[in-house]
C-alpha cells in the first residue's frame, strides 16, 4: 500500500535537482501549508451569524468550460503534516493563494515555488491508510464506488448512508451528464465522517446547535451523526431528518467535485441551500423514511411554506419579507438564510427547476464559470437572476405561488400535528407559558428562537398529534396552566 504522502522516485530525484540548483535543503525550499480553517462549510441548517465574509476579489484570468482544458499550475510545498508533495493552484481567497493538496484538502502555501512536476491525487487505499492512522484512528470504514465512509455509527446507519449517498450520486451525475454539463468523477475519494452520539458530533468541532451536518470546504469532507440528543423527544422529526441531512450535505459535496461548483466560487447563498433541498427531499415508505429522489416533494417545506402563508393556499404577498419588495428579490439577495428561508429557497429552486428548466441549467452553467475566491456583490447577484429568468420578479413571484399551490404530497406521507410548548420563569417567579401548533420543524425552531430572544430555551416540549384540533387543544391547555 502506497503512502499518502510518499512521492514517486523520479519527483523525488527532481525535486531534489530543484533544491540542489538553488543551493537549499529539499525540506527547507518548499513552502509551508496552512489549513484554510477559515474558508467554512455550508451547513445542513441555518447559516450561522459568524458565517465567513465574501472573500478577496480574484484577478480575471480564462476559464474555459471543459475541465480538460483548464490550464493547471503547481506548486512544490510542505502538506498539512509536513511532507513534501505537488499541490495545485486552486484560485485565491482574502489576497493570497489558494492551493488543493493530493487527498483535495485546501490550504494557504507561505511561498510559492512552480514545478512543472505533475498533480497526482492521492488514491482510495493512501486517503484511507492516512485517515486511520490519523485523525479517525478508531473509526470503521465503509469503501463504496465513490466514498471512504469513516464511522462509529451502528452498521445499519452506516450501510443505509453509505447507499442513499451512492444512489444521489448516480442519480445527479446522470442528471447533470444529459442536462449537457460537462461533469467529471471525482478526482479524490468522497470522504463522509459518522459519529454515533450528537455529542461526540459537537466536540469534534464546535459548530451552532442548531447545525446537525455539514460539507467542510476546506477538508472536502461531509460531518454527521445517527443519535440525537433529544431524539426521544420527537421521533417523528429525527426521521425525517436523517436522510435528508445526508442528502443534503452530499449534494454539496458532489456538486463541489464533478466540475459543477467550483469550491469557494460565490454562488449565492438561496441557490446553494435551494440545490441541495431539491436533491435531497425524504419520503416515507411502509412507514420507513428513506430518500425521496431528485425534484421530489418535499412534506416539510410544504409545510413551512404554508406556516408562513397563514393557510393552506399560499399568497405571494405573505411570503415576501417587506410587501414593496419581492420574495424573490429578497431570498437572491440574502446574505445568510433562516431556517424558514431554507423552505423559500427550495420552492424557488423546484419552480425553476421544473417550470424553467431550460434557463435554469444554463443559469447554473454560468455560475460555474465563476472562479475561486471572486467576489459578487448581491446586486450583482440580482441582475445575472434577472438575465436569466427576466426583470418582472412580482410575476416570478405569483409563478412561483401558482406553483407551489399544485404541489402535493405522496398519499399516507403524513406529517404530525407538533403542539411546542415553551415555559419561562421571569422576575419575582412569574411564569409565562406560550406555545404553537406546527407542521414544520423548521417553524419551529425559529419560533423558538424568537422566543428565546435569539437562543432556543432552555425549558421547551413537543408533542406530536394526529390533528391540528388535538395539538390546539393542548397547547390553550398547557397556556392556562391546566
Amino acid at each position: 500500500m502506497r503512502d499518502l504522502w510518499v512521492l514517486p522516485s523520479i519527483r523525488l530525484l527532481l525535486l531534489g535537482l530543484f533544491c540542489h540548483l538553488i543551493g537549499l535543503p529539499a525540506n527547507s525550499a518548499l513552502s509551508q501549508v496552512t489549513p484554510l480553517r477559515k474558508a467554512g462549510f455550508a451547513p445542513g441548517g441555518p447559516a450561522r451569524p459568524d458565517s465567513p465574509p465574501q472573500p478577496a476579489i480574484l484577478p480575471p484570468s480564462p476559464q474555459p468550460t471543459g475541465p480538460t482544458e483548464k490550464v493547471h499550475r503547481q506548486l512544490l510545498v510542505n502538506d498539512l503534516k509536513g511532507h513534501p508533495v505537488v499541490a495545485r493552484i486552486h484560485g485565491r481567497e482574502e489576497g493570497k493563494t489558494l492551493v488543493i493538496l493530493p487527498d483535495g484538502q485546501l490550504g494557504f502555501p507561505d511561498r510559492l515555488i512552480e514545478t512543472r512536476v505533475p498533480f497526482v491525487p492521492a488514491t482510495f487505499d493512501a486517503v484511507e491508510a492516512d485517515l486511520s492512522n490519523g485523525e479517525f484512528s478508531g473509526f470503521k470504514v465503509l469503501r463504496k464506488s465513490h466514498y471512504l465512509i469513516f464511522t462509529k455509527a451502528t452498521d445499519a446507519f452506516t450501510a443505509a448512508s453509505g447507499r442513499l449517498l451512492e444512489d444521489l450520486y448516480d442519480e445527479l451525475f446522470t442528471k447533470l451528464e444529459k442536462s449537457g454539463f460537462a461533469v467529471h468523477p471525482p478526482e479524490f475519494p468522497l470522504v463522509a465522517v459518522i459519529f454515533r452520539t450528537e455529542r461526540e458530533f459537537r466536540a469534534h468541532r464546535a459548530v451552532d446547535k442548531d447545525i446537525q451536518a455539514y460539507y467542510e470546504i476546506f477538508t472536502n469532507r461531509i460531518y454527521l451523526y445517527e443519535q440525537a440528543d433529544r431524539e426521544s423527544t420527537a421521533p417523528e422529526v429525527a426521521a425525517m431528518r436523517k436522510p435528508q441531512t445526508v442528502a443534503h450535505e452530499g449534494a454539496h459535496q458532489i456538486l463541489h467535485n464533478i466540475g459543477v461548483q467550483p469550491r469557494l466560487a460565490p454562488w449565492p447563498i438561496w441557490l446553494v441551500e435551494g440545490l441541495a433541498e431539491y436533491c435531497s427531499p425524504p419520503t416515507i415508505k411502509k412507514g420507513q423514511t428513506n430518500w425521496a429522489g431528485l425534484g421530489m416533494v418535499n412534506a416539510q417545506h410544504l409545510a413551512t411554506i404554508r406556516d408562513i402563508a397563514g393557510g393552506a393556499n399560499v399568497s405571494n404577498n405573505v411570503l415576501a419579507r417587506r410587501p414593496d419588495l419581492p420574495m424573490v428579490q429578497s431570498l437572491v439577495c440574502a446574505p445568510q438564510l433562516t431556517p424558514t428561508d431554507y423552505a423559500l429557497a427550495w420552492g424557488l429552486t423546484h419552480y425553476l427547476a421544473t417550470r424553467k428548466n431550460s434557463d435554469f441549467l444554463k443559469y447554473l452553467k454560468s455560475l460555474g464559470r465563476l472562479e475561486p475566491g471572486q467576489l459578487v456583490s448581491p446586486e450583482q447577484h440580482l441582475a445575472d437572476f434577472e438575465a436569466a429568468f427576466g426583470r418582472d420578479l412580482f410575476g416570478i413571484d405569483r409563478q412561483i405561488v401558482k406553483h407551489i399551490n399544485k404541489l402535493k404530497v405522496k398519499p399516507g406521507e403524513f406529517l404530525p400535528y407538533y403542539a411546542v410548548m415553551v415555559e419561562q420563569v421571569g422576575g419575582r417567579g412569574q411564569v409565562r407559558r406560550v406555545g404553537i401548533v406546527s407542521q414544520s420543524p423548521s417553524s419551529i425552531r425559529e419560533w423558538l428562537t424568537k422566543t428565546g430572544e435569539g437562543t432556543i430555551p432552555s425549558q421547551w416540549n413537543l408533542v406530536p398529534h394526529t390533528t391540528k384540533g388535538n395539538a390546539q387543544t393542548m397547547i390553550e391547555a398547557f397556556v392556562q396552566g391546566r
